[in-house]
């Protein structure tokens, strides 16, 4: 079968009835990022171009969701980050798939639940073809949140995983060349989209930008320089997501304490989202002398009104599969200042619609300016490799990316042509939503319509329920054992990870297997202290 037949609805040539996905899911909704509301909008083309949904994820609390039935899972909730859950099977999850029976199943990040669903789809449904979607760089937040996992070994772990699928669907180009690195195979790039009825210029609101000028003079009434320059033509440079360490919000804050003080004075730095890191950052900002407002959680039309009335949209995170967010602020008119990284680098183009700082470059001895262009040699790094150059480089870089800034904030013109082009280019069709659902019901297509090897289930109508029961609990167990077996098998240190260790000072000294592996020091991710990770 074609992906173009899947895309508009048409029937499998083997099959009678639509094409029937199972989505299998670590993670959806209540919970909003740039991987639940992509689930979010494929449920919604499947539903609209007549293919039969049914999403496997974490208790939400729906039974419905666009159509698609949704079996909830019980899980555990995992304390280091807040709104996740270790979720695990069920012999009734297993037979709620068995009663779908999907012609193709999606795993989205098979970590916990996807790799045990994975276990029973090997054992009991053999000749369902899988397609797996890669979108959290797993070693990046164990590390960054210290889990004692080695980052060589847990990409072999991983990418054993996705093996087992006809393709794995990653947001990015960027993020495939890295996975290719890793040993990954059949990756297929199916980007990600954004309302544009939603994030639009259109909606830019004076009224707001003025309460932000005066939520910040107010805050810091002691201190912040109020000026003409400031009340008259403030600079809003806004950072939108979740307030989390993984997210290098710190390096913004220390990037704006660091303009001179005529831009620094024009400038407010407009956090929008909540998180456990909000305290940490309220306190940054406070010690640097930074005009910062924090709005909290924003979404709908609140959002898109939020992200119109900024000015330059900050984009220092080093472990997006994609930048979502960035993507939003692009289209809603916004100039982009972020590194150039992962996910990031795939929007952005320098000098274009938007300035972006080649962290490889940061230790040649060679002149540099913000409007430069870019080296032959400059590409999107992954959190492995940057990390530790912007932890080597923390204070250049640092004034690399306020020299950027500066220029955006005096230079009016030149941010709004950026923001116009970004605008251009968001809105181009490579990020309509539909598209995106489109190519991945092709690879659905693919998957379902190419031939499979002539099994023999151990699932079936054949054999009498007490059987099925037992072996279908059998394998509950084992997909578990086997699950916790993986995630040990994480800590076992590969051989580059032990070579890894010893450049970064022997075994036994320092941080975590995981931190010493791939993680910078804190100076890089956050030199302050204290602040919680629980709860939002």
């Amino acid at each position: 079968m074609t992906g173009t037949g899947a895309a508009s609805g048409a029937l499998l040539p083997q099959q009678s009835g639509p094409l029937r996905v199972a989505i299998i899911t670590e993670n959806f909704l209540p919970k909003v990022d740039g991987s639940t509301l992509t689930i979010a909008n494929l449920l919604q083309h499947l539903d609209a171009t007549n293919v039969q949904a049914m999403l496997f994820g974490p208790e939400s609390g729906m039974s419905e969701y666009a159509g698609a039935s949704v079996f909830g899972t019980f899980g555990i909730p995992m304390r280091i980050y807040p709104g996740l859950k270790i979720n695990f099977i069920s012999p009734a999850f297993i037979c709620a798939l068995r009663k779908f029976a999907p012609h193709v199943i999606h795993l989205v990040d098979p970590i916990w639940l996807g790799v045990q669903a994975l276990t029973a789809i090997t054992l009991l449904f053999p000749a369902t073809p899988v397609v797996t979607s890669h979108h959290t760089n797993l070693p990046t937040y164990a590390a960054v949140f210290g889990y004692p996992y080695y980052p060589y070994r847990t990409w072999q772990v991983h990418a054993y995983f996705h093996s087992f699928a006809r393709c794995t669907l990653v947001p990015s180009a960027s993020t495939a060349d890295l996975l290719a690195e890793r040993g990954f195979a059949n990756l297929r790039v199916v980007s990600r989209g954004a309302d544009f009825s939603l994030f639009n210029s259109a909606l830019r609101s004076v009224a707001l930008r003025q309460q932000w000028v005066s939520a910040a003079a107010t805050a810091h009434s002691a201190s912040f320089p109020v000026t003409i320059s400031l009340v008259s033509d403030p600079v809003i440079i806004l950072s939108v997501g979740r307030l989390s360490r993984e997210k290098n919000l710190t390096f913004l804050i220390d990037a704006v304490a660091a303009l001179p003080p005529r831009p620094r004075a024009q400038s407010i730095l407009v956090f929008v989202g909540d998180g456990p890191y909000r305290r940490v950052l309220e306190a940054r900002c406070a010690a640097g002398g930074v005009s910062a407002v924090f709005t909290g959680h924003l979404s709908g039309r609140r959002l898109g009104e939020a992200l119109a009335s900024g000015d330059i949209i900050g984009a220092p995170s080093l472990t997006e599969t994609f930048g979502q967010v960035t993507l939003q602020g692009m289209a809603a008119g916004l100039a982009v200042a972020g590194l150039m990284a992962e996910g990031t680098a795939d929007l952005v183009v320098h000098g274009h619609t938007g300035l972006l700082l080649d962290i490889g470059a940061a230790g040649e001895d060679t002149s540099w300016a913000p409007l430069m262009a870019l080296g032959r040699g400059a590409r999107a790094l992954g959190w492995a490799e940057a990390a530790p150059l912007l932890d080597k480089n923390i204070k250049p870089l640092t004034g690399r990316f306020a020299c950027m800034l500066e220029v955006l904030i005096r230079d009016g013109p030149l941010r709004r042509r950026m923001g116009q082009a970004g605008a251009q280019a968001a809105r181009g069709g490579a990020y309509e939503w539909e598209r995106c659902a489109r190519l991945a019901v092709e690879a659905y297509g693919e998957a379902a319509g190419a031939p499979v090897v002539d099994v023999k289930l151990a699932s079936g109508s054949s054999l009498p329920p007490t059987i099925q029961a037992l072996i279908d609990a059998t394998v509950v167990l084992l997909a578990m054992c086997l699950t916790f077996l993986s995630h040990a098998a994480c800590m076992v240190p590969a051989a580059r990870d032990l070579r890894k260790r010893g450049w970064w000072g022997g075994l036994g000294q320092g941080r975590t297997a995981a931190t010493a592996a791939e993680a910078p020091s804190e100076v890089a991710l956050d030199t302050s202290r204290g602040g919680s990770e629980r709860g939002v």
